[in-house]
């Protein structure tokens, strides 16, 4: 299986719960079907809009089962499946069943949240879980606020000379520095924005992928202008007061309304206390 990644777009999806709280991995991986019957050329699941780190090894291995139930998401898509974990023991046992499938195509490799490793235990948490899905292109998930860890720019391109299955970087952190990620990357790398903040003006800088959240509303519409913005930066999207509108709610409570009465899948809600 090839390591690339060709499409520059793909949807940050959230995850369906009941109303219990328990997965519900089949109306997730229904409404991932529903975006490639759009014509959307690729989703992420169990992500940070995905809720990931509300979810046990268990049932991310349960969405990954999932997923290979519809052997035609393989077939002209791109599944991208979220694997981060505090515990890298878990993280790897995510890791051998993603590797596993005949799917999944890429992988956005994140790291621990709150534990704030140093730059070399991330380095070595990234080697490892990266060494165990050889098949698998990974994006490299940097996203500080969320997790207190920030990857230093040495330390990514030592990772890149590493493992030549990575091709990318999700930088949702400081993006001023695209510029130097990408010239010290010993290869070429792609640099993926995380959802539409700024989104023009990290073009700018060398931003040429996007992990969506408004494509969700709009989910043609969205990939369509994200391709012509990267050819002209000053290209607007005709819906963005609806996803502006976005940054006025609880992102995964929104979306899941939205999306549910959009769709007819029933998303569900979040996890408590989202949604109280």
């Amino acid at each position: 299986m090839t390591t690339e990644l060709h499409a520059s777009y793909h949807i940050a999806m959230p995850t369906a719960f009941n109303t219990d709280e328990s997965l519900n991995a089949v109306n997730t991986i229904k409404y991932m079907c529903y975006l490639k019957a759009q014509g959307v050329e690729s989703a992420m699941v169990s992500g940070t809009t995905g809720e990931q780190h509300s979810m046990t090894a268990d049932e991310k291995i349960a969405l990954v089962d999932e997923i290979d139930r519809h052997p035609e998401l393989a077939d002209d898509f791109e599944v991208i499946f979220g694997v981060a974990s505090i515990r890298e023991r878990e993280a790897m046992r995510l890791a051998h069943r993603v590797e596993e499938s005949p799917v999944v195509k890429g992988v956005l490799l994140g790291f621990p949240p709150y534990i704030q490793p140093t730059q070399d235990e991330a380095y070595q948490y990234v080697m490892h879980l990266g060494q165990a899905m050889p098949s698998k292109a990974l994006i490299i998930y940097n996203n500080p606020e969320q997790t207190g860890f920030d990857i230093a720019v040495d330390t990514f391109t030592r990772l890149v000379a590493a493992l030549p299955n990575i091709v990318g970087i999700k930088e949702t952190g400081d993006w001023h520095r695209a510029p130097e990620l990408l010239q010290k990357a010993p290869r070429k790398i792609a640099i993926y924005a995380g959802g539409e903040h700024f989104i023009a003006d990290k073009v700018k800088v060398g931003y040429t992928r996007i992990s969506s959240i408004g494509g969700n509303l709009y989910p043609v519409e969205m990939q369509d202008w994200f391709k012509q913005l990267v050819k002209d930066p000053t290209v607007k999207f005709a819906h963005q007061d609806g996803v502006d509108e976005i940054d006025h709610h609880q992102l995964y409570v929104y979306l899941k309304d939205q999306l549910t009465q959009k769709t007819g899948i029933d998303m569900g809600r979040g996890r408590a206390p989202i949604g109280d």
